[in-house]
């Protein structure tokens, strides 16, 4: 097989990674590109395999010179390589948009290697057997990985709905001032449930969300005491949220504000920030971000 599956794969891992750092279409154009390049790698392998190994996959005559040499022999093709190129792009998913998505990642990648060595196993046996006959096996044409895809499948979904939020569900109402706690002030990250935004009150930062992003890319609150966030949402039927987060998107999260769908505000009841530089982030949609400075 040529070098053309090489190249559109590192073309395809290029823009994969610029994606990881600037979000926007370059993660969309490498992920598209990396998919089509490892669909083409499999077309090539099978087309390969098909011209090197007929249909009916009968013995190998025994060559003149009494056999091969131990331990040569022609591995058959395998969708494992594949298989752990789409695991291990999800692991680098999860390193940018949360655990769930790692978690589910990482379980794709062991099981992708898991059967990547049993195939490994398969072809030793078959060569320990030439080594005693003196006739090579021709490995049977391998399976679509319809199975292991499904489970991935399955992996993927529910990384993507726990890592939103979804399950477990979030309140959508603010739970009642002085419970359980001995002065009924909010923890630092806890979560915050929000307060309509139909209090004539006048919010400390305004933040809206339009068009899958947030219209402000950058906000200003006071530092040392709590402060409120009237979040817009301007999307309708879209649930969106405001979460804070220390230093940068994937810092520890600081603050938690309610998902609900648009069109609608809410007020958020942050507590008390200290001074530096916050991001804040949509969970439902984690490519929305925004640099909060506190001071």
């Amino acid at each position: 097989m040529g070098h053309r599956p090489v190249r559109e794969r590192a073309v395809g891992m290029l823009l994969l990674f610029y994606g990881l750092v600037f979000h926007g279409w370059f993660l969309v154009a490498g992920v598209v590109a990396l998919v089509l390049a490892l669909l083409y790698w499999g077309r090539e392998a099978m087309r390969d395999y098909d011209h090197a190994a007929p249909e009916d996959h009968l013995l190998l005559a025994a060559p003149a010179h009494g056999g091969p040499p131990p331990g040569v022999h022609m591995p058959g093709p395998s969708f494992r390589p594949i298989l752990a190129s789409i695991a291990l792009m999800v692991v680098l998913y999860g390193l940018v948009f949360g655990s769930w998505i790692l978690l589910a990642g990482v379980l794709m990648l062991v099981t992708a290697l898991l059967e990547w060595l049993a195939d490994s196993r398969r072809e030793y046996v078959a060569v320990v057997q030439a080594d005693s006959t003196g006739h090579l096996v021709s490995q049977p044409r391998p399976h679509y990985p319809t199975r292991t895809l499904g489970a991935f499948a399955a992996l993927l979904a529910a990384g993507i709905v726990l890592q939103s939020g979804i399950l477990p569900p979030k309140p959508s109402s603010s739970a009642p001032t002085g419970g359980a706690g001995s002065s009924g002030a909010p923890a630092p990250g806890a979560s915050i449930s929000a307060a309509p935004s139909a209090s004539p009150v006048a919010a400390d930062v305004t933040i809206t969300a339009k068009n899958i992003s947030y219209v402000q890319s950058s906000a200003t609150a006071p530092a040392g005491r709590p402060f409120t966030i009237d979040f817009q949402n301007m999307d309708p039927g879209v649930p969106h949220d405001v979460t804070i987060h220390k230093g940068s998107p994937t810092g520890t999260q600081v603050f938690d504000g309610a998902i609900f769908e648009g069109p609608a505000s809410k007020i958020y009841n942050v507590p008390a920030l200290a001074a530096g530089t916050y991001a804040y982030v949509c969970s439902v949609h984690p490519t929305m971000t925004g640099t909060l400075t506190v001071k």
